[in-house]
């Protein structure tokens, strides 16, 4: 033997791993097929079954390289330059293709987001407008958006969005933090552009009076106090009061929460009404503990009485049924959009009714129109270096600028009269509560007797006899007159 090495040719049997047929060097195949060995391991395999295996297979299966041994497959064949140019080309047209397909769709993206921004902004600026009022529209924002603050383009969007989110998932709402917290303390357009070109009326020098006044605590409390303690607070303990006045209404005690500390427990969230005075139940589950069984059988006594089963059934089923026809998107989206018109017509009533009751004027705090120019000149003064004091900082950071404090507060009356729709609407569905659940405990089935039904079908306690008819009775009586004659 030579000493080259040996090839495929010089193996006994030859078993192409790819569609197991075998030959062997005495039984050659008929017709013959050329055999390779294409990789550093021993597996052979016929050249047309390896190639139709790399052509035919996925990109992500690695058909170039021996599945035992890793080795790259060296495929050889006739590829002039053109057909390198052509295939190059082809490849840069299809990355070009992409590239418009991504840009296109990018475009269009973009359009329909400007589109959405846009309509959010148009929302975000009825809601301000709603709850503040026109004169405060005009004086901070007005139609035209070159003399909105950078911040408005942000936060007037996030109005709607921070509406929806709230009613989907019940709680303080951001967009009240924002509109309370935030608008207050931006001044007006005309203090803005006088605040940026420096430039102000010589003969207002010296702040007038009502400057000083806007220090003093004054009547409403400020947007910003209320944005970021009042309402919360309001929120939390109106739910403690309605929820304790909603088990009253539907005679049931609460639930009382067990502890158990070396078993643990798990909290369950479940909520009854949505909106501002949503009341939610707290489930608890317990563990099972592995500590001693005998202080489990004895609870302690003077634990609160627990909601009966037959009760907790009853109530749940009637809120079940009323949150099966209450339920949808729609309605949870259009009531989150609705608020601000809801806010600002209950705000009129109360201005229409407050005409005839001075003390629920003084309450609301309405006041007359403001003067513009002076407006404009006392929400400046904080910026100027001979007005600026400690008063006038603290009163500006907690009060709001000086248009907000001494305008008429259409947010207070408006925010007290959504407070009001708020408390009704509960009522009403608490009421609508009350009256499923009575009509759930009231229910009963009227009785029917059997009529139709045929008596031998039903097990009764008298059996009903079978009645006979006239023509079978006469047979029966002439043969007891035959039995009864003498022979």
């Amino acid at each position: 033997m030579s000493d080259r090495p040996p090839t495929v040719n010089d193996l006994r049997v030859k078993l192409c791993f790819i569609c197991r047929e075998e030959e062997t060097y005495d039984q050659p195949e008929d017709p013959s097929r050329a055999w390779c060995h294409p990789c550093k391991c021993t597996l052979v395999a016929h050249e047309s079954c390896l190639l139709q295996w790399i052509q035919s297979a996925d990109r992500k299966q690695n058909a170039t390289s021996c599945r035992q041994c890793g080795e790259p497959y060296r495929i050889i064949s006739d590829n002039p330059p053109l057909l390198k140019v052509l295939s190059a080309g082809n490849t840069a047209f299809q990355l070009l293709g992409r590239s418009f397909t991504i840009f296109f769709m990018a475009g269009v993206g973009g359009t329909i987001m400007h589109r959405v921004y846009q309509l959010l902004t148009r929302y975000g600026q009825f809601a301000f407008r709603e709850m503040f009022g026109d004169e405060m529209y005009d004086l901070i924002l007005t139609d035209d958006k070159r003399k909105w603050p950078v911040t408005a383009f942000i936060l007037l969007p996030s109005l709607p969005i921070s509406l929806i989110s709230a009613r989907l998932s019940p709680g303080y709402s951001p967009a009240l933090f924002t509109l309370l917290s935030y608008w207050p303390v931006v001044p007006s357009i005309a203090a803005r552009q006088s605040f940026i070109s420096g430039l102000i009326d010589q003969e207002i020098s010296e702040p007038p009076t009502a400057f000083r006044r806007a220090t003093l605590p004054l009547w409403p409390p400020s947007p910003v106090l209320v944005g970021l303690g009042g309402i919360p607070l309001v929120q939390r303990l109106y739910g403690r009061l309605f929820r304790r006045f909603k088990y009253w209404v539907l005679d049931v005690p609460p639930p009382a929460p067990t502890t158990n500390a070396r078993g643990g427990a798990d909290d369950f969230v479940w909520r009854v009404n949505e909106g501002f005075g949503e009341v939610n139940f707290r489930i608890r589950a317990l563990r099972e503990p592995a500590g001693n069984e005998e202080e489990d059988a004895n609870p302690a006594a003077d634990q609160p009485p627990a909601l009966a089963p037959q009760d907790a059934n009853v109530l749940a089923a009637a809120e079940e049924r009323i949150r099966k026809n209450a339920s949808s998107l729609g309605r949870s989206v259009g009531g989150a959009l609705l608020a601000p018109s809801i806010a600002r017509v209950m705000g009129q009533l109360l201005l229409k009714v407050a005409k005839h009751s001075r003390l629920l004027r003084a309450f609301l705090g309405i006041r007359p129109p403001l003067d513009r120019k002076l407006a404009s000149i006392m929400d400046y003064a904080p910026y100027t270096a001979g007005s600026a004091n400690w008063r006038a900082v603290v009163a500006y950071l907690v009060r709001g600028a000086w248009s907000w404090s001494e305008a008429d507060p259409v947010w207070w009356r408006n925010a007290i009269g959504f407070g009001i729709f708020v408390v009704a609407k509960d009522c009403l569905e608490l009421l609508h509560l009350y009256l499923t659940k009575r009509e759930l405990e009231t229910r009963t089935v009227m009785d029917r007797d059997f009529s139709g039904i045929d008596p031998k079908e039903l097990d009764l306690i008298h059996p009903v006899q079978p009645s006979t008819s006239p023509a079978q009775a006469q047979p029966s009586a002439a043969t007891h007159a035959q039995e009864g004659a003498p022979a």
